[in-house]
C-alpha cells in the first residue's frame, strides 16, 4: 500500500461470508488481515477454504491484538499485557488498600473485595469493552446509569467508581497497556498519531477484514477507526442473526462512512421446531427425555442427539433420572471442576506431603487416597497389580501407623515407623511395600524445587495414573461411563496445569514473588486451576 492520507473505506457485510473467502488468493505477501476473535474461528475459515481448494496466502489469519502488538513495538511503545492470573494477583492487592473507591465497591459487591475479584475484575473487562477507558465514553455511561431505578443507580456509579480507580491502580503497578481493552486504544492512538505507521508495520496488507464476532466493542473500534484513517479498507463480515443490530449502531460510534450490504439478510432455517412449557427442571427433565427417546426409536443415530441445558450442575441428576427410565443412556459434558477431580487433589496432597518438615498420618496418606500410582520407574513390574490401593488398604495402613492422634513425623519418621509396625508384625510386609514405595519417591523430589521439577515430578505420575489408575476407574464405572470421562479429562487438564503452573513459577520466582518451595507451585497451581475462563476462552 502506497503512504496517503486519504481515508479508508468501513463497509459491513451481513451473511455473506462467502464474500470474505472468494478473495482468497494466491500471493507473495498477504494484502488482508482477517480478524476473529477465537482459534475456532481461524480453524474453521482454513477449513472452509480447503474444502474450496483455494489457496490463501493473500490472507493472514491472525487476532487484533497481534495486530496491535507490532504497531506498539514499530513505534517504540510498550506493548506487553499480562494474563489473567497476574492481573487478579494485582486486583486483589489493590483491594485489599482501604480507599473511598474500594469502599463504593463494598456497596455494591460486598464486604470481603478480594473474595469477589474475578467479579469484579469480570466487571471492570466489561466496562472496558463498552468504552476503551475513553473519558467521553465514560461519561456517557454514567449518564446512561444516572436514568436507572435508584437502587440499580447507586450500585452501578458505585462500581464505576471501583473500577476505574482499579484501573489507575494496575496502569501505577503494570504499565498503561497491560490487557488486551488497553492494548487496542493505545495501538490506535500511535496510529492516528502517525498514519504512515501502518505502511511501515505491514507494507503489503491493504486490508483488514474482521469476521465471527458477535460485537465490535469499543478497544476494536478504535483500532479499526484508526486503521481507516490510516487508508486501510475494513469490512466487518457480520451474523445475520448479530450483524443488523452492529450495523444499526456504527454510524453512531465511528467517524467513517459506513456502507452495509445484505442488510435484509436473515437465517431461514428448514428445521421445524417445537415449544413445550414446563414448570420445574424435573418436567423438564422428563419431556426432554421422552423426546429423546422417540427419536431414538425412529432410527436417530446417538450421536446426532444433543440437549442443552442452562445449568448442567443443575439438570444432570433430573435427567439421568428421565433418561433411564426411558432406556436412554446420558453422556454429561460441562465445564469441568478440576479442582475437584481426583487427579487435581491428588497433585495438591501430593505438594502438600512433599513441602511439609512434618506431617500426620492423614496428610500422609491423602495422596494415596486419591490414586497416586508411582512412575513406572519406581516399582518392578511384578508390582504393579497392586495399584491404585484400594480403601480397605489403605485403612489397613492408618490403623497399623496410628499412634497418638495427631502425631506428626518426618518422612524419614514415617519410614522408621512402617519399618517398627513391620517388625512386630502388625502389618504384613507386602502390605507396607506400597507405603514404602511412596515414601522412597518422595524423599527423592527435591525439597526446593526449580520449575524443572513440575514436569520432572509430576509427568511421571500423569502417565502412571493413565496406565494403571484410569483402567481400575473404567472397570468399576456404569454404562454411560461418566467417571471415566470426567478422570481422561482430569488428567489431560492436569498435564495443561504443569505447563501453566512451570511457566507462572518460573516468572514469579524471577521477580521475586515466591519462595522455591512446593507449597509456592501448589498455590499457583491453584491460582490456575481456579481461575475461570472467560466466555470466549471457555
Amino acid at each position: 500500500m502506497t503512504e496517503t492520507t486519504d481515508r479508508g473505506s468501513l463497509r459491513a457485510v451481513v451473511g455473506r461470508p462467502e464474500e470474505l473467502l472468494d478473495r482468497a488468493s494466491r500471493a507473495a505477501e498477504p494484502a488482508e488481515f482477517v480478524v476473529t476473535p477465537e482459534r475456532l474461528h481461524r480453524r474453521n475459515l482454513k477449513r472452509r477454504l480447503a474444502e474450496r481448494a483455494t489457496p490463501r496466502s493473500s490472507l493472514r489469519l491472525t487476532d487484533a491484538t497481534a495486530i496491535a502488538s507490532r504497531l506498539l513495538d514499530a513505534a517504540g511503545e510498550p506493548s506487553e499485557t499480562i494474563d489473567r492470573i497476574d492481573r487478579l494477583k494485582h486486583l486483589e492487592s489493590l483491594l485489599e488498600r482501604d480507599t473511598e473507591a474500594n469502599e463504593r465497591l463494598r456497596a455494591a459487591v460486598g464486604s470481603d473485595l478480594p473474595a469477589h475479584a474475578e467479579t469484579i475484575a469480570a466487571a471492570q473487562t466489561r466496562v472496558a469493552e463498552m468504552t476503551g477507558w475513553d473519558d467521553e465514553c465514560l461519561h456517557a455511561l454514567s449518564t446512561v446509569a444516572e436514568g436507572l431505578p435508584s437502587v440499580a443507580a447507586r450500585d452501578t456509579a458505585d462500581l464505576l467508581a471501583g473500577v476505574r480507580a482499579l484501573e489507575r491502580g494496575l496502569a501505577e503497578r503494570v504499565g498503561a497497556v497491560h490487557s488486551r481493552e488497553t492494548l487496542l486504544p493505545a495501538a490506535a492512538a500511535a496510529l492516528r498519531d502517525r498514519p504512515a505507521l501502518w505502511s511501515e508495520t505491514f507494507p503489503t496488507a491493504e486490508r483488514i477484514s474482521v469476521a465471527g464476532v458477535s460485537a465490535v466493542d469499543a478497544p476494536l473500534l478504535s483500532l479499526l477507526d484508526a486503521a481507516t484513517a490510516a487508508g486501510v479498507d475494513v469490512t466487518l463480515s457480520l451474523r445475520p442473526g448479530t450483524g443488523q443490530s452492529i450495523v444499526d449502531r456504527l454510524p453512531d460510534r465511528t467517524e467513517a462512512d459506513l456502507s452495509a450490504d445484505g442488510r435484509d439478510a436473515s437465517i431461514a432455517p428448514d428445521l421445524a421446531a417445537a415449544e413445550f412449557v414446563a414448570d420445574t427442571p424435573e418436567a423438564e427433565a422428563r419431556l426432554a427425555a421422552g423426546v429423546v427417546a422417540a427419536h431414538l426409536r425412529n432410527g436417530v443415530s446417538p450421536s446426532d442427539v444433543l440437549v442443552v441445558a442452562r445449568d448442567a450442575a443443575e439438570y444432570e441428576r433430573p435427567l439421568r433420572r428421565a433418561m433411564g427410565r426411558q432406556g436412554v443412556n446420558l453422556a454429561v459434558w460441562a465445564q469441568l471442576p478440576v479442582e475437584r477431580t481426583i487427579p487435581y487433589r491428588q497433585f495438591a496432597a501430593t505438594c502438600a506431603v512433599l513441602a511439609a518438615d512434618e506431617l500426620d498420618v492423614d496428610r500422609l496418606l491423602e495422596p494415596l487416597e486419591f490414586h497416586w500410582v508411582p512412575p513406572a520407574t519406581a516399582v518392578e513390574d511384578a508390582d504393579m497389580d497392586d495399584w491404585p490401593l484400594s480403601t480397605a488398604d489403605i485403612g489397613e495402613l492408618r490403623t497399623a501407623l496410628a499412634t497418638d492422634s495427631g502425631t506428626e513425623r518426618s518422612l524419614v519418621g514415617w519410614a522408621d515407623r512402617l519399618g517398627a509396625v513391620v517388625d512386630a508384625g502388625e502389618i504384613q510386609p507386602e502390605r507396607a511395600r506400597p507405603l514404602r514405595t511412596f515414601l522412597d519417591w518422595a524423599r527423592e523430589q527435591p525439597g526446593t524445587p526449580e520449575p524443572v521439577a513440575v514436569h520432572e515430578t509430576f509427568e511421571p505420575l500423569v502417565e502412571a495414573g493413565r496406565e494403571l489408575a484410569l483402567p481400575s476407574v473404567f472397570a468399576e464405572d456404569s454404562a454411560d461411563l461418566g467417571r471415566t470421562s470426567r478422570y481422561a479429562r482430569a488428567l489431560s487438564r492436569i498435564e495443561e496445569l504443569l505447563t501453566d503452573t512451570r511457566a507462572k513459577y518460573r516468572e514469579w520466582l524471577d521477580a521475586g514473588d515466591v519462595l522455591r518451595s512446593w507449597l509456592a507451585i501448589a498455590d499457583l497451581a491453584e491460582r490456575v486451576v481456579t481461575t475461570r475462563p472467560g466466555r470466549r476462552e471457555h
